[in-house]
């Protein structure tokens, strides 16, 4: 049978373990779902997304795919806005984005000096200009439908470094950087978004 299929993607220092509420529940919901892994303190952001692009174009490419949708958290959403700059994704409809660090991340200039050295993904995610997530190309929302999940107490990820140009929807809902994963709020939103209803109100 044609499935819709949602490729989901951890963030720094996660596990796709973290991912498995919000996997279980999409099943629960009628999608496939694929959680995706990679080593997210090693290498740097172009090699895993290098990997992710791979991965999507295999999902695409399957017959049992109708549709494929992408959730990524925090630095994830990094990873997949790298993989998708070298062109469409065919079946590829609608992203949604856990905490972004689209405009980087104040934690991770305040510590970078320290933290960079012992993690080139981690300085990636600086916040400041010349710092690789200010300078990623701002692209991705003219390409695919895609949807922001704020949390309301991010101490990792301000607010505002979590905006795109272009989002079809950006939302807050409770809780912290990563407990924002586990929280019914964040369920509803990502499968009414993945869906195509109206969010509405939360």
């Amino acid at each position: 049978m044609d499935a819709e299929k949602v490729l989901i993607v951890h963030g720094f220092g996660g596990h796709r373990l973290l991912m498995v509420p919000l996997a279980r529940g999409l099943r629960r919901a009628g999608f496939e779902t694929i959680n995706w892994g990679y080593r997210s303190l090693f290498g740097d952001i172009e090699t895993h997304a290098v990997r992710l692009r791979a991965e999507l174009e295999r999902l695409a490419q399957l017959g049992s795919t109708s549709r494929l949708h992408i959730v990524a958290h925090s630095m994830g959403s990094l990873v997949v806005r790298q993989a998708l700059l070298e062109g469409e994704v065919p079946r590829l409809q609608r992203i949604v984005l856990l905490c972004p660090p689209n405009r980087g991340s104040h934690v991770a200039s305040r510590f970078g000096d320290i933290g960079g050295r012992l993690s080139r993904t981690f300085a990636q995610l600086s916040d400041r200009p010349d710092g690789f997530a200010v300078r990623l190309p701002t692209t991705l929302c003219e390409k695919y439908e895609v949807a922001i999940i704020a949390a309301e107490r991010d101490f990792v990820v301000q607010p505002d470094s979590t905006q795109l140009p272009g989002t079809a929807r950006h939302i807050q809902v409770p809780g912290l950087h990563s407990s924002m994963l586990f929280k019914e709020s964040t369920f509803r939103v990502v499968v009414d978004f993945l869906a195509g209803e109206d969010l509405g109100a939360i």
